[in-house]
């Protein structure tokens, strides 16, 4: 009789354990159910924002193609949208659904259009020497033998046999006459010298259009300076005659312009070719698109996107 109480002393305690072991198993369970539902919350609102990013980037393409368009930007009245567009990589904030937008749309015009970037390649040589403080005297020969039909390397140029046995690639040059896309610009003798990083800043004032023109007026710095060499008090009196009077600094840039190939390149007004980058974000999600777009309203398609991620 006296072993009863610890019996029972026993079997209270398997059951505060069992208690504490399903407590356990709940606690468990709730917080496991609560990570999913907060992962649903998070998904469902990363799904939400990207609806939310591709329904702007499609009013945008509208309010692009059918805006009215000045020297560095274009008007429109859609509804929830900003009346004004700076066409130089300016942001512009609206909103889409329950997103907060962020849109900056850059003239290509305003970039350089590998596409047309002529045979002596005056700016992508400044433009790289600008910002990366780095010059090639193998970029332009090979860059002509990169584009050229034949297999006749310029003096410092390379063909094939360059690529194919110096540097162990399995291509050769592209024998075409345009370059295809900025990164294949990379892929040719004497522009491949640049590191990752020098690169994608490079890349930045780089874009492609087979429509496209020059619009100094959506130029960013970096591209002013690659077109022109002034002094800093020259800069100062350049940018006061742009705040003040678009037709003095258009007259005045076009002073310091001394190769007439470039003059004839440039242009006063929008190109309708554009850089468009675009981000939703909704609470914690965010969801980014970028895309190079034509909206043309004299050719057969209207709009062309030309690139889009």
């Amino acid at each position: 009789m006296k072993s009863i109480p610890s019996k029972r002393g026993f079997a209270l305690a398997l059951v505060l354990w069992i208690s504490a072991a399903l407590m356990a198993v709940a606690l468990y369970s709730i917080v496991s159910t609560k990570e999913s539902v907060d992962n649903a919350k998070k998904l469902l609102a990363k799904l939400q924002s990207r609806l939310d990013a591709e329904s702007a980037f499609e009013k945008s393409i509208f309010y692009l193609s059918s805006g009215k368009y000045w020297e560095d930007s274009v008007k429109n009245e859609v509804k929830g949208m900003p009346k004004k567009i700076v066409l130089v990589n300016k942001e512009v904030f609206f909103k889409e659904g329950e997103s907060n937008i962020t849109l900056r749309v850059q003239d290509i015009g305003g970039l350089e259009n590998i596409t047309i970037m002529g045979r002596k390649l005056p700016v992508i040589r400044r433009l790289i020497k600008n910002v990366t403080g780095k010059s090639s005297p193998f970029a332009v020969d090979s860059y002509l033998d990169w584009l050229d039909m034949d297999e006749e390397a310029h003096l410092n140029g390379a063909e094939s046999f360059y690529y194919k046995s110096i540097v162990s690639r399995k291509y050769g040059s592209s024998n075409r006459r345009y370059i295809q896309h900025p990164d294949e610009l990379r892929l040719i003798r004497g522009f491949d010298i640049l590191s990752d990083s020098e690169w994608r800043e490079i890349k930045k004032y780089l874009a492609y259009s087979y429509s496209g023109g020059k619009n100094i007026l959506a130029f960013p710095k970096k591209m002013i300076e690659s077109y022109i060499k002034v002094t800093p008090s020259q800069w100062k009196e350049l940018m006061s005659l742009k705040r003040k009077s678009l037709k003095k600094y258009r007259d005045k840039f076009f002073d310091y312009i001394i190769d007439e190939e470039e003059k004839e390149r440039l242009n006063f007004h929008p190109t309708r070719s554009f850089v468009i980058s675009l981000e939703a974000k909704r609470g914690e999600a965010l969801s980014k698109i970028w895309a190079m777009i034509d909206v043309k309203p004299k050719v057969s398609e209207m709009i062309n996107i030309i690139e889009y991620k």
